[in-house]
């Protein structure tokens, strides 16, 4: 039976070790195709001539405007929350002066701004929560933000976006084709935009000013990385995975490793069925968060943690769907035409760090629970353990003593 659990680990961790590199990363096409759309059904001259001149431009500065999403989970979301407010809009905006070019960086900064709130949902005016399709759905699945938030998304990129229909005033505009020379826009450029033209770098600093300037630009990197497939070569030469990302994963990996080494020892000195299916159960747990967190860690250090996430959310996208996304999605694209042709930003926050953390509510009750039931089911296992090896220990004396085989 142990030979067995060992197998199935290892040939588990090579099939995922096979198959995870060959994934190709897509993630950032809503905001893309929205972008675009926007610009085709927009009819006012100033729309016309940020789309006509400066469409690669705002495409860039919006999928950069994410940035921050490397530190989404520091300091109560500081970062990410700021990048996503108005007033990071107003900033740009303001610095951008008569420049042209500047400008249409500021606008694809509110585009995203306008886009982001379909999925992260947004607070009214009067203070109530709109949920967005994200929202919608981790509540409806108690699961958190942070586990549902990526398959959600890709749901919609997987099941709704037609991307092979993408074009910009008839010319083709192709995210993933392989005939790069018939695409006014590929996603294996990435963000290169920002190394042919590190003034727009500067410009995007100059709107989180109490943000140092090396942050920003080693988080476009690593954003430019996942956009471009995770090929680290495409935006910056090399770039530093904030501190937080090695803890998280280094320690994922090794509380993993130490309970299912205590808990494949219980296996072995475990007698009855029920507790060895009870541990069996938790072993398979255990090996799911090993695989993560040894994924997670090698990811980091070989450039192609982005990759082997989107693996996972691949995955789990089958199993939550949102519902009636189309209109979620037209919405996005409804709130771009808006702000492309009145220049008014309405969304104060895009963030959806208040509606996001309201949807995850319920699923943090859910993994108490399962926290309860982790502890309640280890401190049974070892009272078990400890009666059968006393048990043993018994047989054993009374063998001693007795003179007899046991």
């Amino acid at each position: 039976m142990n030979k067995k659990l060992l197998s199935i680990t290892f040939l588990l961790t090579l099939l995922l070790f096979g198959f995870v590199p060959t994934v190709q990363g897509h993630f950032f096409e809503p905001h893309v195709l929205e972008t675009i759309k926007s610009c085709e059904l927009a009819d006012t001259p100033t729309a016309n001539k940020l789309c006509d001149q400066y469409l690669e431009v705002m495409i860039a500065c919006n999928l950069a405007s994410d940035w921050a999403v490397v530190f989404y989970f520091l300091e109560d979301g500081k970062f990410y929350r700021f990048t996503h407010a108005r007033q990071y809009y107003n900033n740009l905006l303001e610095n951008a002066g008569s420049d042209e070019k500047l400008r249409a960086c500021a606008i694809g900064a509110g585009l995203h701004h306008h886009q982001d709130p379909e999925s992260h949902g947004f607070i009214e005016s009067d203070g109530t929560i709109e949920q967005g399709y994200v929202g919608q759905t981790i509540s409806k699945f108690f699961i958190t933000n942070a586990l549902g938030h990526g398959p959600v998304e890709r749901n919609m990129v997987n099941n709704v976006l037609d991307l092979d229909s993408i074009n910009f005033r008839g010319q083709k505009l192709l995210i993933t084709t392989k005939n790069k020379e018939d695409a006014l826009f590929f996603r294996d450029n990435g963000l290169n935009i920002f190394n042919d033209d590190p003034e727009l770098v500067d410009f995007l600093f100059s709107g989180s000013e109490e943000i140092p300037r090396e942050t920003i630009e080693n988080a476009i990197a690593i954003v430019g990385t996942a956009v471009s497939g995770g090929k680290q070569e495409s935006v910056f030469t090399d770039f530093e995975i904030p501190t937080f990302w090695w803890v998280l994963f280094i320690g994922i990996l090794s509380v993993g490793l130490l309970m299912f080494l205590i808990f494949s020892l219980a296996f072995l000195f475990a007698k009855g069925i029920f507790t060895k299916i009870f541990i069996g159960i938790w072993l398979i747990i255990f090996l799911i968060i090993i695989v993560v967190g040894f994924f997670g860690t090698l990811g980091l250090v070989n450039g192609k943690a982005y990759i082997y996430y989107e693996f996972t959310i691949d995955f789990f996208a089958n199993f939550l769907e949102p519902s009636n996304p189309e209109a979620f999605l037209n919405e996005g694209i409804g709130n771009s035409i808006d702000f492309l042709e009145t220049g008014v930003h309405k969304f104060g926050d895009a963030s959806g760090w208040e509606p996001l953390a309201q949807a995850s509510r319920f699923s943090f009750v859910f993994l108490a629970v399962i926290l309860i039931a982790f502890i309640a089911s280890s401190i049974f296992i070892l009272i078990r353990l400890r009666r059968e090896l006393k048990g043993k220990k018994e047989i054993l004396k009374d063998s001693i003593f007795s003179g007899t085989d046991i």
